[in-house]
């Protein structure tokens, strides 16, 4: 069992390490107090942002809205990505004991899904919480909700980003190095899919909105794409000036999106669908690789 040093649970979470680790955070007309080390308490209104940190990672909690430092969560082992419902807070740790780890009531401890998990990168829910793991062994695994067995297996060649929309499609980005393409599983039950028309250079983490558009990370194009149904090429673009768009996070209410460029360092807050920016977030250690928030929509 992998141990960890804050037992997030929305609850009070002692930053043990909070002034052993320099970072700084400069959106606009704000700042980050990095000193505190005390009890805070927090909630899924806040925001995450996953790091990876040499061999190993850590979680960086902010006020929603200030980006105020609120905390954070070590002992990650090297996390990739992270996805908040309901039930908490989950993060894909690829490291020496890979799994999912959910974070959630303060009468329960952190959960591992470790079944079937050998290289994770990537997780989502459905709106009935069965949660769904992009598994770089070619696997995308689905969980019951708190059940460290997999309830279906999927297999895919590289799989990265994974979303799942409100009829419970997933869909997945294939890491194929400049012909990077998206698969629909219309029926995960029996892992029937369909790939669609649409292609990417290197599609990474992708979010879908309620009109069921796609909106996607192309790190080597350096864009963020909007793909609409029937999904056969890319319709638009978000932002502008990304170097390596990596993780992408839409809200609730559809209008506002977290976006992730780990090549710059970057984790950007812009309006849906305008791209106009909101705030800036720029990190001067570990490189991000998450970002998310409890008002994240979930299909």
């Amino acid at each position: 069992m992998r141990t960890y040093v804050a037992s997030l649970a929305f609850v009070a979470l002692l930053a043990a390490c909070a002034g052993s680790r320099p970072f700084a955070v400069t959106p606009p007309g704000s700042s980050v107090d990095a000193s505190a080390s005390r009890p805070q308490t927090i909630s899924t209104k806040d925001l995450f942002v996953v790091f990876q940190y040499g061999s190993t990672g850590f979680a960086l909690i902010l006020q929603n809205g200030t980006f105020k430092y609120v905390g954070e969560i070590n002992g990650l082992g090297l996390p990739y990505g992270s996805w908040v419902d309901s039930h908490g807070l989950y993060i894909a740790s690829y490291s020496r004991y890979p799994d999912i780890v959910e974070f959630s009531s303060p009468s329960k401890a952190p959960f591992s899904y470790t079944a079937h998990v050998s290289y994770p990168l990537a997780v989502t829910t459905d709106s009935s919480g069965n949660v769904y793991e992009t598994d770089n062994s070619g696997w995308i695994n689905e969980y019951a909700q708190r059940k460290d067995a997999t309830k279906k297996r999927c297999a895919v060649t590289y799989p990265v980003g994974v979303a799942v929309d409100g009829a419970g499609h997933v869909f997945v980005t294939l890491d194929s190095t400049g012909a990077s393409q998206i698969v629909e599983f219309t029926d995960f039950s029996t892992c029937s899919s369909q790939t669609l028309g649409v292609k990417l250079r290197r599609g990474e983490e992708m979010a879908l909105d309620k009109s069921d558009n796609i909106i996607v990370c192309d790190a080597d194009a350096r864009t963020v794409d909007i793909i609409k149904p029937p999904y056969k090429s890319v319709s638009g673009h978000l932002g502008s000036g990304f170097k390596g768009p990596v993780d992408v996070t839409i809200n609730s209410a559809n209008n506002r999106v977290w976006i992730v460029d780990a090549t710059a360092k970057i984790v950007y807050d812009l309006y849906y669908p305008s791209g106009k920016l909101v705030a800036k977030l720029a990190f001067t250690a570990g490189t991000p690789i998450s970002a998310v928030d409890g008002s994240n929509y979930v299909p």
